[in-house]
């Protein structure tokens, strides 16, 4: 399946699948990881072309999604990438290039490629979900609960009656 870089209706944003949705990106809510100019790769009519775009990963407790905007400055039309459950890996084909596969039934893959080489590893790991182990739950309920200080016990209190 190819994917092209629509240009949707002011307020929408299309979805890794193609499909427009509203998505409201509020930089409270997620923690940004990266941000930076990446090019898209597309086949078109047997042809690749190579649109510079504009990429902001967030990530935070519940959610790990990229959004990608044609241009840095009309941020109005974008893509949305739910990166959660998403195979990252290097493009061999592309230098530079890194391949991102949504978990989704459709099949569908995004193809970015940096400037330099150097920026390929950073956008690998932004771009990769954290979750790639999952912890005993002995380690996530100690790593969640804080740590109380123990006082020593006090001596029982008599009743009084009036």
């Amino acid at each position: 399946m190819k994917m092209l870089l629509s240009v949707p209706r002011t307020g929408q944003t299309t979805c890794g699948c193609g499909s427009l949705v509203n998505v409201n990106v509020n930089k409270k809510e997620g923690l940004e990881v990266k941000s930076g100019q990446l090019y898209m790769l597309q086949e078109q009519n047997n042809k690749m072309r190579k649109l510079p775009v504009f990429v902001r990963v967030y990530r935070n407790r519940f959610e790990h999604y990229a959004v990608i905007y044609r241009n840095q400055t009309f941020t109005n039309n974008s893509i949305y990438i739910s990166l959660k459950n998403c195979a990252v890996r290097r493009c061999d084909t592309k230098d530079n290039g890194i391949v991102v596969i949504p978990d989704n039934m459709e099949g569908t893959k995004m193809t970015f490629q940096t400037k330099e080489s150097q920026e390929m590893e950073d956008w690998i790991s932004a771009f990769h979900s954290i979750r790639t182990h999952h912890p005993r739950k002995s380690t996530v309920h100690q790593i969640m609960s804080p740590v109380i200080p123990r006082t020593p016990l006090m001596p029982c209190l008599q009743e009084e009656e009036e």
